[in-house]
This record gives structure tokens, C-alpha cells and sequence, in this order.
């Protein structure tokens, strides 16, 4: 008798009843509604003496951007049109349980598989609106070089119709001309690798690549107190170059921090003048010839043509030796220069040092002769080179003046696969070289060294066998091999556009 009304007390009851209706507990987001059942489970008019959970409950928090506006199926209109300004009307995403299942423990909260995703991705076209231009792969169906489209490489859009004679692509490669770097800027690193080769050292990538703090490791200025740098004079510039060593405090492990010139590059390759002691700033040409006019007028004296030599009675028979009207060790140390020079313009310099080099004997015109040579050769090595319209007093007014060309370097990364997702920490067990190997062989800037889903091993070595590299490699579906790394859809990609989300007061 005590023992039944023990068992049958309302506490008792109440948690015997709580069990048996929880089917377990909720992840950390929703924590805070362990106990109120309502919040999520409104039924919207569906479900019996247990209510469903509604799409309305979700989005009563979550505004659950859409995956595209040309999709049928998950997705719902909010609001009615209207002109009026704040009004609410935008698509969301809708069946949010489909994907999202609560009550499977603390930390599952996201899509199992990749059903979700075939429902449409496997018949793309009868998915998606009528007419819809496809730019991707329409039937996709697993993570394998058969059936995912290569990365980004190249682009083509697909015919809407399947009747239409325009080509499909091959595994997403079409017949578009592959994108490049748009920076404006000259780097090899084939060149950059071989040197370090030549030195002994590895091809570490990661001396001026890295995706959190630059590494310590790179090579550093001589001391600055050889280099006889005025540090009581240098001006605090801020400029175009002056920015910080971080992609705007990015900390996206996709992505590499930016590389700079004072940290990456000057221990290798310092601003020197021709006494190579005088460091000159990485600046705009503006300011270069600012600090050329103000720091070294007195060092560009050896730029002046050299004295005449005393006149003396020829010998008897012996022709006349006549003047060179020109300093003939200046001509010698601009030569290399020189022929580096497009044709016009090396006519010109060649004119300006042969038959005009009395001009070099005003400071002024040295000081612009030396910031032009500072231009076509220091500069010219990395950057391209634009005209100012001016006219440079070294030459007369007969060259104008150069300046380098904006190098189109982004203030923040730039993101060549907006529909995926990556980390590079779980790759650090691979070396750089065995995703992006084009980096081996690539001498142009231009080149886009983000790998592809498969790519082929380059090797030093000519006589050696050619071999492959594939993402699929480690992510594929568990095999009797191996398990495998993850490979579903969502290990790459993310559902919700974000940028397809409403204002905050939608939510």
C-alpha cells in the first residue's frame, strides 16, 4: 500500500510522464527551453494529441536564409509584397526539421547525410525554376571525381534545357578561359623555391605563408645600423602601405594572411642605393623621390659628368682623340639597366646619358635622373609602371614621369570559393606543395595555385612517373581500406546563404 501510493505520487508521476514524453536532451542553443515544450512544438494545425514542431517556431529566431532563389522545395514566402518601405516580405528556407532533428544529444544539431541535398542536387534541373541558367554539375550526387564537378577553374553555364545542343561540362570543366589573380604585381615562385633550394634549406611555404601570425622565421634586414639608415629623420608615412599585418583581424583559418613587403621581402631584397648602405622606404614614388631630394642630394654627385680632360697638342700625324661629351662610368653602370628597357624608352635613357649627360650636372636633374633609375629598376622589379603625365627634368622634358601602378591587393582575402567552406588546420599533416604543386612550377602572379579536386603531381625530377593528387585521396566514403575523412556535402559546404537573410527585425 505505501509502496503503490510512493510509485503513484503526483512527483513521481510528473518526471515518470516527463521521461517517457523526452526522447532526450536538447543541444546548447536550445538549452534554455529544456522545460517548455510549447517554444518549438506549436503544431501549426499539424500532428495530433502530440504537436509537431513548426517551421513558425524556428523562425520565430532563426531567419534561415534561402540555398537560392530558383529552388522549389524548402522554401517559404514571408509577408506580402509591398513598395512600402520596411515592409516584410522575403523567402526563407523552410522544412526545418527535414535537417535539423533535436533531441539526439548536446552536440547534434546539423544534417546526417547527404539525402537532403540529392533530393535536389541529383536532378538539379527538375529542382530548380523553369529556364534556370544551371553553373554547376546537375546531378550531383556523391563526393568522387565521377560525379562532383571539379573546383572553380573554369566556368560555364549549362543550358536550361536538357534538349539544348550547348555542351555539359565534363566533371565542371567547360570551355571558359580559367580565372586568374588579378593582382598586379611580378613573382615566380618557381624562382623563390629553387633559390632556397640552392641553399639547402626546404621549400617551407610557410616563411611567408601562414594563416594566423606571420612567421618569426623570415629573414630579416642586415642592422640597420650597417645600413646607416637616419632613424632620427625617417617620417612616420602613412599610406596606401601602411596596413596591418592582418587581413583586417581575420581569423579564418581558410585563408592566408596577407604578405607584406617590410616583413617578407627586404631581408632578401633591401631598397638599397648604389653605396648600399642607404635604405630607402617602400613607399609610393612620390615620397621615394621626396626622400631621394632630401637625403642623399651629396651621394648622386658621381652622377655629374666627369671633368673634361686638359687639352693637349696632338703629336704629329697622330689624329685628334675627340671629347666624349658624356661620362662614360655612368653609361657603364646604367648599361644592364638599360637594355632591360622597352625600345622607345631605352633610345631615350641612351640619348639622355650620350648626348645630353652636361644636364646631369645640375642636382636637380640628378635627383630626377636617380628616381627614374630608382622607377625602371628597383621598382620596375615587382611592380608595373604607370605614367603621371608629367615630364621628367632629367631628360628635358622629353620622358615623363613614372609612378608604380595600384597592385589591386584587396583589403580583405579574396574568396575564389564563396559556396564552400575550408580549414587548413586538419591539413597540417600534408605538406603545402602536395595541394597547391602548381606552386613548383607556376612563374607568373597571375596563376590561381588554389588546387582543384584533382590535380597532377608535379616532380623535379623529369624521368619520374606521373602521378595524381586528389582531394578524394583521404575524403571518401568508408572503404574496406579505411574509413576515410569526412566527405558528405556539409563537410565542404553550407545550406543557408547568409547574404540572402533579411534585416534584423525580420527575425
Amino acid at each position: 500500500g505505501l509502496l503503490g501510493f510512493a510509485l503513484w505520487s503526483p512527483p513521481v508521476v510528473a518526471r515518470f510522464v516527463a521521461d517517457f514524453y523526452n526522447p532526450g536532451p536538447l543541444t546548447p542553443p536550445h538549452a534554455m527551453w529544456e522545460n517548455q515544450c510549447n517554444v518549438c512544438h506549436q503544431g501549426d494545425g499539424k500532428g495530433g494529441w502530440v504537436l509537431s514542431v513548426s517551421d513558425t517556431a524556428c523562425l520565430q529566431c532563426h531567419d534561415a536564409g534561402i540555398h537560392s532563389v530558383k529552388q522549389k522545395e524548402f522554401i517559404v514566402t514571408v509577408g506580402q509584397p509591398s513598395t512600402q518601405p520596411g515592409a516584410r516580405f522575403h523567402m526563407k528556407s523552410a522544412k526545418c526539421t527535414e535537417c535539423h532533428a533535436e533531441h539526439r544529444g548536446r552536440a547534434a544539431l546539423g544534417p546526417e547525410g547527404d539525402q537532403n541535398c540529392k533530393r535536389c542536387h541529383e536532378d538539379l534541373r527538375q529542382n530548380v525554376a523553369a529556364n534556370t541558367p544551371l553553373v554547376v554539375k546537375p546531378d550531383v550526387v556523391a563526393f568522387t571525381p565521377q560525379s562532383h564537378p571539379l573546383f572553380g577553374r573554369d566556368y560555364l553555364v549549362i543550358a536550361p534545357k536538357a534538349s539544348s545542343p550547348a555542351p555539359e561540362p565534363q566533371n565542371g570543366a567547360g570551355s571558359s578561359p580559367a580565372w586568374k589573380d588579378p593582382t598586379d604585381l611580378k613573382f615566380n615562385h618557381e624562382k623563390h623555391l629553387s633559390v632556397l633550394k640552392t641553399a639547402g634549406a626546404e621549400a617551407d611555404c610557410t616563411l611567408c605563408h601562414t594563416t594566423d601570425d606571420p612567421d618569426g622565421r623570415a629573414k630579416k634586414l642586415p642592422d640597420e645600423a650597417v645600413m646607416n639608415r637616419d632613424k632620427k629623420n625617417v617620417p612616420p608615412w602613412t599610406t596606401d602601405k601602411s596596413r596591418d599585418d592582418r587581413w583586417s583581424r581575420v581569423m579564418n583559418p581558410a585563408y592566408m594572411q596577407p604578405v607584406r613587403y617590410d616583413r617578407h621581402c627586404q631581408g632578401c631584397h633591401p631598397l638599397l642605393l648604389h653605396d648600399d648602405k642607404t635604405l630607402m622606404p617602400h613607399e609610393p614614388m612620390a615620397i621615394v623621390r621626396r626622400e631621394i631630394n632630401r637625403i642623399v642630394p651629396d651621394k648622386l654627385a658621381w652622377l655629374a659628368p666627369a671633368a673634361a680632360a686638359p687639352v693637349s697638342r696632338p703629336l704629329p700625324g697622330v689624329k685628334p682623340v675627340p671629347q666624349k661629351p658624356f661620362n662614360e662610368l655612368i653609361f657603364n653602370r646604367f648599361e644592364p639597366w638599360i637594355k632591360k628597357l622597352d625600345p622607345t624608352r631605352k633610345e631615350k635613357v641612351t640619348e639622355l646619358l650620350k648626348k645630353d649627360g652636361a644636364r646631369l650636372t645640375d642636382a636637380s636633374a640628378r635627383i630626377a635622373f636617380y628616381a627614374d633609375y630608382v622607377a625602371e629598376t628597383s621598382c620596375y622589379y615587382c611592380h608595373s609602371l604607370s605614367d603621371t603625365g608629367a615630364k621628367s627634368v632629367s631628360s628635358g622634358g622629353d620622358l615623363p614621369v613614372r609612378e608604380t601602378a595600384p597592385t589591386l591587393i584587396p583589403s580583405s582575402p579574396r574568396r575564389w570559393y564563396t559556396h564552400s567552406v575550408f580549414d587548413h588546420g586538419p591539413h597540417r599533416n600534408v605538406h603545402c606543395t602536395d595541394c597547391h604543386n602548381r606552386a613548383l612550377k607556376s612563374v607568373d602572379t597571375s596563376d590561381l595555385l588554389v588546387p582543384n579536386m584533382t590535380w597532377p603531381i608535379l616532380s623535379p625530377d623529369p624521368g619520374a612517373a606521373s602521378r595524381t593528387g586528389s582531394c578524394t585521396t583521404c575524403h571518401h566514403p568508408p572503404s574496406g581500406a579505411d574509413r576515410g575523412a569526412g566527405a558528405t556535402c556539409q563537410t565542404c559546404h553550407v545550406y543557408h546563404d547568409r547574404t540572402k537573410q533579411g534585416p534584423p527585425q525580420n527575425v
